[in-house]
């Protein structure tokens, strides 16, 4: 769950053919089903529009358990939401970047929290989907933060097949 070596980063800020994306980034690191069959999340985007996503620098959270807390600092030009980003408030007292104004000026709560907030669902052919978020669980190394189809945040394995809602920064 240490997303500055997870897979769904490699593959976010991959131009790369199927095949080229992913390498191991550790001695327990496994490669993921799609290895061989998905190309870069880039690859297809409009050089156009690549050319004014700036680099983004990260601020994520680490599980307690095998990662020994704190956080690592990443640069990106694609990131999945932090926790605190996405107005649910800290995760393990890490400031991961400050609530997205998105979030929290159409927020169902009246301050950050996990709990239902209708401004986070996200859809998919007009039905609900859980999202990741970069923040991991800090409690195991198993799992990560997602948002559920009523908004709320809970903790699920890392490697489980979710939906997920990539940011960028135009500049």
């Amino acid at each position: 769950n240490r997303y500055k070596e997870s897979a769904i980063r490699q593959w976010l800020n991959s131009s790369e053919a199927a095949g080229s994306v992913w390498s191991a980034q550790n001695n327990f690191d496994r490669p993921p089903s799609w290895v061989s069959t998905e190309k870069g999340f880039m690859n297809d985007l409009d050089s156009d529009f690549i050319a004014v996503i700036g680099n983004a620098t990260k601020v994520t959270a680490r599980n307690t358990v095998t990662d020994g807390g704190g956080f690592d600092t990443t640069t990106e030009k694609f990131f999945l939401l932090a926790k605190e980003e996405a107005y649910m408030g800290k995760e393990n007292s890490i400031d991961e970047g400050g609530a997205y104004p998105y979030y929290s000026d159409y927020s169902d709560l009246s301050a950050a929290g996990t709990g239902a907030d209708s401004n986070r669902i996200k859809y998919l052919n007009s039905v609900e989907k859980y999202w990741w978020l970069r923040t991991p669980s800090y409690r195991t190394s198993a799992n990560a933060v997602l948002v559920n189809i009523d908004g709320h945040t809970s903790e699920y394995g890392a490697s489980s097949n979710n939906g997920i809602a990539p940011a960028c920064n135009i500049i």
